[in-house]
């Protein structure tokens, strides 16, 4: 996997902000090329389909630890180009181009070719090595939802992992779409070492805030009943150990799939969407669990 920081550079146009990256965001261009960004919606990376080669050639914008500017940014609200976001733009379309523009945008990321999913596994792979970006996507990634899935200003606040577009609040776009990020996830982990879910300092959990916010307290709340690394991070061990307590399919993936499976422990409609009652169910049936399963409170 190669990247040409060179022949699209746009730095020194769009210096931008030091961020300190959390999350990863999906785009889709919704055209076959790759846009000038002459208006200024600049990403750190866009990725054009290679047929010929059957790779993925990426195309670096600006600097990672300084803001892209992909995202929508209301007035009163919440951060979002500032907030740690590292936007990936793929050329293509989440659907949107080609039912509603009619011109036949290529690809269609909603039918992509295995080999098209692994070539972004393995960036995400790449990126989340680099800045200790968790290899979780929570939310459902979906067409034509406009907003069904997208997060609240709290969890945005909270978020570390990969979402789309379509998950980030003020904004109204729903790319990339049904794009198979379970194909990319188990892509990305098939290379992982494990380093990018650990910290040098365990969090101490304590009885939790039930706010509907899944934050640092409550994953290291919930490792700690299911007798994992309390670093309150969301990794391969902490989403195995859940699947594993809860009846999934043991994948090491967080999905719709995980998050229905939690929905029907903490007894809760299983919509398959991560919502903020989940959060609160889950936060209030930790807080009545023993300290882990193998035993109660100390």
């Amino acid at each position: 996997m190669r990247i040409d920081s060179k022949s699209r550079w746009l730095a020194r146009r769009w210096p931008g902000r030091p961020i300190k990256p959390r999350m990863i965001v999906l785009h889709t261009t919704e055209g076959t090329s790759i846009p000038s960004y002459s208006a200024g919606q600049v990403p750190h990376l866009t990725g054009k389909v290679n047929v010929r080669t059957k790779q993925i050639d990426w195309y670096q914008h600006l600097p990672f630890r300084r803001n892209a500017r992909g995202l929508l940014n209301r007035r009163g609200g919440v951060e979002t180009n500032h907030h740690g976001a590292i936007q990936i733009e793929l050329c293509g379309t989440s659907g949107w181009a080609n039912r509603r523009g009619g011109y036949g945008a290529f690809p269609d990321w909603a039918k992509a070719e295995g080999w098209m999913l692994e070539e972004v596994g393995k960036m995400v792979r790449w990126l989340s090595d680099q800045y200790k970006i968790p290899l979780v996507a929570p939310y459902k990634f979906d067409v034509w939802q406009y907003g069904r899935y997208r997060m609240s200003f709290s969890q945005w606040r909270r978020f570390r992992g990969i979402c789309g577009h379509q998950h980030v609040p003020e904004n109204d776009h729903t790319d990339p779409g049904a794009i198979d990020i379970q194909a990319i996830l188990r892509y990305a982990l098939s290379g992982k070492t494990g380093a990018a879910y650990t910290k040098a300092t365990p969090i101490t959990p304590s009885r939790l805030t039930v706010d509907g916010i899944l934050g640092p307290q409550t994953i290291a709340r919930l490792q700690q009943y299911l007798m994992v690394d309390t670093d309150g991070i969301i990794g391969p061990q902490t989403v195995s150990a859940l699947q594993r307590h809860t009846g999934a399919a043991v994948d090491g993936i967080w999905g719709s799939q995980t998050t229905k499976h939690l929905q029907k422990w903490v007894g809760v409609r299983r919509s398959g969407v991560l919502s903020r009652w989940t959060i609160r169910a889950l936060q209030k049936k930790l807080n009545v669990l023993p300290q882990t399963k193998a035993g109660p409170w100390r």
